[in-house]
């Protein structure tokens, strides 16, 4: 059965996303073409962009997230394009509401 809330990390594609990083799994290059069709975005690729913003966001202010593990590492290696990319395809999907807007405003900031 499938976890999900209105949480960023509510869900099974955000959470294994996040254990996957943690773990030292993650590449942008097996989620990249999820991201291709600029007109659509299936469920998987909304679920990681916002984890990953989320991950950004709370590592360069300082909360813990509600997912165990370290990501000060993921998040230092990230250069200023990856952080845009992200930044890019959270402010791309109008579908995802309120959360994106925050989530991207405050990437902006950081």
């Amino acid at each position: 059965m499938g976890a999900w809330g209105a949480g960023p990390f509510e869900n099974d594609g955000a959470a294994d996303l996040a254990g996957d990083i943690d773990e030292g799994r993650f590449s942008f290059t097996a989620i990249e073409t999820e991201f291709e069709d600029e007109s659509y975005l299936e469920v998987d690729g909304g679920q990681w962009v916002l984890a990953l913003a989320e991950i950004v966001v709370s590592s360069r202010e300082g909360r813990e997230l509600p997912v165990p593990g370290d990501f000060s590492a993921f998040v230092a290696g990230l250069s200023p394009e990856r952080i845009a990319w992200i930044h890019h395809h959270c402010r791309r999907r109008p579908n995802i509401g309120r959360f994106r807007r925050v989530k991207s405003e405050r990437l902006r900031a950081v």
